[in-house]
């Protein structure tokens, strides 16, 4: 919608340019009108929101309830990961000991650490070529000092995610709770699965049939295989589904103790059924 009414707005203003005709006048003054419009609804909304979410007093969380609550619902996983990507970038940032979300890591796979370096040298360079050739196409002091702000604000906000995904993969991991395997990937997946509806767990070299495959791995190579009877919820990139894949293929540093215990706990949950 956002694109439409620019484009309108660029017609109305180069026929208005070019004719001077009463109608495209017109047609100007009610699409601003719309605008106008459009914008004090949206106003009107953001306040209620604000208003029902910070009755109990204006703080962080309320502030955060709100902006969640005024968001379309498609965005509101990747504001979930945007928050978390600056959690584990200042705890990256601070020394934060590490607190793994299960026994069973993901982090200290042989691509984790070649994937997170190649992303920094990739937008150092970029960032420095762009520094580089900015003098060349803006003539003056302040566009220059405000175009190289934008960018070492965009290089910072890029330094964010890399340090924050790899933060994150190292605070990630499975586990075993009761009757439940907890899948966690970090920023980009988590899953749970109840043991009742694990087929089997096994080992795998990476490689494994694509048919009903859903692949949770944080850019390594696949090296489990579950077998997987009954749909089940994950989150993905933020934002909660489910799954109805009959295979699911991740990565674990440990594979053999993985499958292992796996193993045990879905033959413990049989015989205590």
């Amino acid at each position: 919608m956002a694109l439409v009414v620019i484009g309108l707005g660029l017609l109305v203003r180069e026929r208005v340019a070019s004719t001077h005709a009463a109608g495209w006048v017109a047609a100007g003054w009610a699409l601003s009108a719309l605008v106008v419009l459009r914008l004090a609804l949206a106003l009107r909304k953001g306040l209620s929101r604000v208003r029902e979410h910070t009755a109990g007093g204006v703080n962080l969380a309320s502030l955060d309830a709100a902006t969640t609550a005024s968001m379309p619902s498609w965005i509101r996983g990747y504001y979930a990961m945007e928050k978390r990507a600056y959690r584990y970038s200042w705890r990256a940032l601070t020394g934060a000991p590490v607190q793994a979300a299960g026994p069973f890591a993901v982090a200290d796979g042989p691509l984790g650490g070649k994937r997170t370096l190649s992303l920094l040298m990739s937008a150092t360079l970029c960032a420095a070529a762009i520094g580089y050739s900015l003098p060349h196409y803006l003539a003056g002091m302040w566009p220059q000092v405000a175009a190289h702000a934008g960018l070492t604000v965009a290089y910072l906000y890029a330094l964010v995610w890399i340090v924050g995904e790899r933060r994150s993969l190292k605070e990630a991991g499975h586990a075993i709770a009761g009757d439940t395997l907890r899948l966690d990937i970090g920023l980009r997946g988590s899953a749970t699965l109840p043991l009742a509806s694990v087929a089997s767990c096994v080992a795998i070299g990476g490689r494994a049939r694509r048919d009903h495959v859903w692949r949770l791995t944080p850019g390594e190579k696949t090296n489990v295989s579950l077998e997987v009877a009954r749909p089940f919820e994950a989150v993905v990139r933020g934002n909660p589904c489910q799954v109805s894949a009959g295979r699911v293929v991740l990565y674990a540093d440990d594979a053999t103790t993985f499958v292992a215990a796996v193993t045990r706990a879905i033959v413990a949950n049989r015989l205590a059924a």
